[in-house]
């Protein structure tokens, strides 16, 4: 996240760190980077504050996301992975940004259609991974910086959507949402999609980094 950190106090803006304080601190040589929980009078009302006032948040899905949905914060939600039981609000204000995933066999990094049809999104332990033959790999430094660009290019109004690429996405999404719903009506579905039916990225409202399919153009193959 350094790099992501660095660039936004070179545009001027207070980067403000949340966690608690068993989390590893960090320290930068700004006065505008605040590492919150390690402030000698830190409280955790504090976090609840800042997010209602932030400009845009930048976290991966964990509890301060879901304050961003409340306060209708902008969120840019990285090292993602696609689990149906993500709470996904109504609102184009948060962007996703996925981990990368790995075939240990092969050693290639799969398409957005070949994770779905693994049914990736059934799994929520390390060791379901595993089994699989998947590794799972964090964003990259430069993956994260491209991703924040492009939020304060949204935030700024600077940003064009690149609609075949949205569309390319929603596509897959609901059409994996509909063979979900389909093997669960016929009987052939595993129970955890009994469990979460619905495949939350296949909402209309998702709205995934672009640069991150850009980097990668294997990742959505459009046509």
């Amino acid at each position: 996240y350094r790099p992501a950190i660095d660039h936004l106090l070179e545009s001027g803006a207070w980067v403000f760190r949340l966690g608690d304080r068993n989390s590893t601190a960090m320290d930068h040589p700004s006065n505008r980077f605040i590492d919150l929980p390690h402030l000698p009078n830190y409280e955790d009302w504090m976090d609840v504050f800042l997010i209602s006032r932030a400009y845009f948040s930048l976290n991966c899905s964990s509890g301060p996301a879901s304050y961003c949905q409340i306060f209708d914060v902008p969120s840019l939600l990285v090292n993602n992975v696609p689990q149906t039981f993500n709470l996904i609000t109504p609102t184009h204000k948060h962007v996703h940004m996925f981990k990368n995933f790995r075939d240990v066999g092969s050693g290639e990094l799969l398409s957005y259609s070949e994770i779905l049809d693994r049914d990736l999104s059934n799994f929520s332990q390390t060791q379901e991974y595993e089994t699989a033959g998947i590794q799972v790999e964090e964003n990259t430094a430069d993956e994260i910086l491209e991703a924040v660009q492009e939020m304060e290019a949204r935030l700024e109004g600077r940003h064009v959507e690149d609609r075949l690429l949205q569309d390319r996405f929603r596509k897959l999404s609901i059409d994996y949402d509909r063979d979900r719903i389909q093997r669960i009506t016929d009987g052939t579905a595993p129970q955890t999609m009994h469990e979460s039916p619905h495949y939350c990225f296949s909402f209309p409202w998702v709205t995934i980094v672009e640069a991150f399919c850009r980097r990668d153009p294997s990742f959505l193959k459009i046509p």
